[in-house]
């Protein structure tokens, strides 16, 4: 490794230790985004409201994220660059219980649970760890999927509740992490900004974005809200826009069984069985297995997505082909990221996969076409290794530093994205034609996550998941009522 590339570390090795211990479970978003905030200050990125050009870069928030904004120079389209602050957990009821948001893998869980109690560690609402405690079984006769909880201090509404594992550690080759899903590209998006900062010759063209979405692992809501409002406190988005979406995700093929739409007609049902297959430890051999892989592979003759080949430039997800409102469009994100990365002889891989992120949220809005996402592949995804035990989830070094230079060189080289050229490899366009999502599908997909992110601002503008007052509790069941209607109306418009 490099002179250059151990500096770039050194960096994002700063950030993810000091984020490390901060919990960041669903909706509980503010600990983590107020030390972003802090952070962001000690650059010197002001709040748009104090700043007087964006050359220096601001910053502005909503509902539903953190945004970050430059701009400088000759650029003219502009970049966003996506990434997620949350990560699966629990949120304390107050009534020695506590609620699972996000893909923990309920299954799992429950099979984990039938042998041992689980260890988890307690915050309280400002993040502050203030005790330990366990995860003693499912509560059996309710809707939600509840569990009983154990601690020495009482546990009170809107605490945060996760898995008592390391938070940070490193080897040789990789990184140990509790949330690397999705911290550590956060991480990485934030050694850019301050590289950004601190080297403006090298970034003298700039129009660029980064989203830090608050809630992520419940049906992508925060980018499900930006996206169905199409606009964001700095710019609208439409097809000028080109968007990158960081992740650290599991890399799985696609299944025959992903483009099942007769399955997606009750899109509950499917994602359950979805979650259910993807945090089992037996059905990692499924996946692996030509009888359940797509025929998709043979068709673009393309390898499978693995996690020894470097970090995966993705162009859908197991909902949808991004851009997909585009058909006859290239698609410009995934063309510079390819070339880029064959440039800069990196190791990477560019195929079709399973799995999903914030790039189907992104697509299931006509926006752009122009939409990729670049993963950091993560093995033990939401705190599951190979035996299905709980662990922290584990990065290569090396892929870490790819992606990271694989974004600043995009950042720097393509000043204007209005010209860039089709690249030979590109599949996103054969892609969106071979996989056609019927249109009744593709109306309920989108009303769905419109209903979803409409149904959740008032928990996110507050950034807790339990209402404290009687008023709040009254505008969130009667926005949940509302909302339902809203997702009925335009489905059967």
């Amino acid at each position: 490794m490099n002179n250059m590339n151990r500096q770039n570390l050194t960096t994002i090795l700063k950030y993810a230790k000091r984020l490390a211990p901060i919990p960041n479970v669903p909706y509980l978003y503010q600990p983590v985004f107020q030390e972003i905030v802090t952070i962001l200050e000690e650059l010197g990125i002001d709040h748009k409201s104090n700043a007087t050009n964006f050359h220096h870069g601001v910053w502005d928030s909503d509902e539903y994220a953190l945004y970050i904004y430059f701009q400088r120079g000759k650029a003219t389209s502009p970049l966003i660059i996506d990434s997620h602050l949350d990560h699966p957990g629990f949120v304390g009821t107050g009534k020695d219980s506590a609620l699972a948001l996000g893909s923990v893998g309920f299954k799992r869980i429950n099979q984990l649970l039938q042998t041992d109690k689980l260890d988890i560690n307690v915050y309280n609402e400002q993040g502050h760890k203030i005790s330990n405690g366990i995860l003693d079984s499912p509560i059996t006769n309710s809707r939600r999927p509840l569990y009983t909880v154990k601690s020495d201090c009482e546990i009170k509404p809107n605490y945060h509740i996760q898995w008592a594992l390391p938070e940070f550690g490193i080897s040789d080759s990789n990184i140990f992490m509790y949330s690397a899903d999705n911290m550590i590209v956060t991480d990485i998006a934030l050694a850019i900004i301050e590289d950004i900062v601190a080297n403006p010759i090298k970034y003298k063209d700039l129009n660029v974005m980064f989203i830090f979405t608050f809630l992520e692992e419940v049906f992508e809501i925060s980018a499900s809200g930006i996206a169905s409002r199409r606009k964001t406190p700095f710019m609208k988005l439409d097809d000028s826009s080109t968007i990158i979406v960081l992740e650290c995700m599991q890399l799985v093929p696609l299944l025959k069984k992903d483009t099942d739409f007769q399955l997606k007609r009750d899109l509950s049902r499917f994602r359950v069985l979805d979650d259910n297959f993807s945090y089992e430890k037996s059905s990692r051999k499924e996946y692996e297995s030509s009888e359940h892989v797509h025929s998709l592979y043979n068709l673009f003759g393309v390898q499978l997505p693995n996690y020894y080949d470097g970090p995966l430039i993705k162009i859908n997800d197991v909902d949808c082909v991004y851009g997909l409102h585009f058909p006859s469009a290239s698609n410009r994100a995934e063309d510079m990221l390819v070339q880029t990365a064959l440039d800069l002889k990196i190791k990477f891989q560019h195929t079709i996969s399973g799995g999903a992120c914030n790039g189907t949220a992104f697509s299931l809005f006509p926006i752009t076409s122009n939409i990729a996402s670049v993963v950091v592949p993560n093995p033990w995804k939401h705190n599951m290794d190979e035996q299905g035990r709980l662990v922290s989830e584990k990065v290569n070094i090396a892929d870490i530093s790819s992606v990271y230079s694989l974004i600043t060189e995009v950042i720097t080289r393509y000043v204007d994205l209005e010209h860039v050229s089709p690249h030979e490899q590109s599949m996103s366009k054969q892609l969106k034609t071979t996989i056609s999502i019927p249109a009744d599908i593709l109306k309920k997909m989108k009303s769905e996550r419109e209903w979803l992110a409409w149904r959740a601002k008032p928990q996110l503008s507050s950034g807790i998941f339990f209402p404290e007052k009687v008023i709040d509790s009254f505008r969130i069941t009667s926005r949940s009522v509302t909302s339902k209607f809203r997702e009925l109306l335009k489905i059967h418009l």
